[in-house]
C-alpha cells in the first residue's frame, strides 16, 4: 500500500500487487524473477490458492495438530484444532507420523474474505458455516519436516511436492488437495487459472534444495482513491494508530 500526492493535492491511495516476486527468509518480496524459468522443462508452476497459510503437524502417534502461520497479539500461534474437525480426524499412514508440512486452507468456490470469517470465529461456528459453505480444504505444498521429524532440505523441489502428491493419495480424503502443478506449458497453465478466476501461480525450480526460491505470479491490478478519512486501530493495530483508510 502506498500514500501518494495528486496533481489536484490531495492524497490518494493505491493498491498495487507486482505481476512477480519471491520471498527470501527475511520475509522480504524481491522483484523480476528469472524469465527462462517459463520455458525451462525443470521449473514446475503450480496453483497459487486463493486461502490462508496454515501448518499440520502430524506426531508420533499420527495424531493431527493446525496452528496459523499468523501470530496473536501475544505472540503465539493460533491453533485451529477445533475450527476443522475434520482435518484433526483424518487416519494418517503410520510412515507419515513425524511430519509438518505448510498448506493454504482455502473453502471451494469462497474467497480469503469468507475463509478467513468462518475460521476467526468460535469454534461452533466455524463448523457450522462449513455445513453451509463447504468445508475447509487443506492444499499442502511445503515441507517443514519429513516423516521423524527430519529437516527436508536436501530434498529438491520437485521430490518434496511428489511426495505430498503421494501423501494426498495415500490418505484418500477429498479434504487433503496438493495444488495443480505442471512443468509443460506454463504460460498457458496460468493463463487458464486467471480465466476461471484463480489467484496466479508459483514457480519454482525441480532442482533446487534447501530454501527454495518460489516466484509468485498474480495478476497485475490497480486502484486509485482519495482518502476521506480514517478510523482507529483496534485489536493488534490498536498501538498504530491508524486502522483502515475511508476512500472514494
Amino acid at each position: 500500500y502506498m500514500i501518494i500526492k495528486t496533481e489536484q493535492g490531495h492524497l490518494a491511495f493505491k493498491q498495487q500487487e507486482p505481476e512477480y516476486y519471491w520471498q527470501d527468509k527475511a520475509g522480504k518480496y524481491k522483484l523480476n524473477p528469472p524469465a527462462h524459468l517459463w520455458d525451462d522443462p525443470e521449473a514446475i508452476a503450480s496453483e497459487k490458492i486463493d486461502g490462508a497459510s496454515f501448518i499440520t503437524r502430524i506426531n508420533d502417534r499420527g495424531q493431527v495438530g493446525i496452528v496459523s502461520t499468523r501470530k496473536s497479539v501475544t505472540g503465539d500461534l493460533i491453533v485451529k484444532n477445533a475450527s476443522v474437525p475434520h482435518l484433526i480426524d483424518l487416519k494418517i499412514p503410520p510412515k507419515y507420523w513425524g511430519m509438518t508440512f505448510r498448506s493454504e486452507f482455502a473453502i471451494p468456490g469462497q474467497g480469503f474474505n469468507v475463509l478467513s470469517g468462518t475460521l476467526n470465529s468460535k469454534p461452533q461456528k466455524a463448523i457450522q458455516a462449513q455445513e453451509l459453505l463447504g468445508k475447509v480444504i487443506s492444499h499442502p505444498f511445503e515441507i517443514i519436516h519429513l516423516p521423524g521429524g527430519q529437516k527436508a532440505d536436501d530434498m529438491t523441489y520437485g521430490d518434496r511436492l511428489a511426495f505430498l502428491k503421494q501423501f494426498e493419495q495415500d490418505l484418500n480424503s477429498p479434504y487433503i488437495k496438493v495444488p495443480n502443478h505442471t512443468r509443460e506449458n506454463k504460460k498457458q497453465f496460468y493463463a487458464d487459472i486467471l480465466k476461471r478466476g484463480g489467484e496466479g501461480i508459483i514457480l519454482g525450480h525441480s532442482r533446487d534444495t534447501g530454501d527454495v526460491k518460489l516466484y509468485k505470479q498474480k495478476k497485475l491490478v490497480e486502484y486509485n482513491f482519495k482518502i476521506s478519512g480514517f478510523t482507529q486501530g483496534t485489536g493488534k493495530y490498536s498501538n498504530r494508530g491508524i486502522g483502515a483508510f475511508i476512500v472514494s
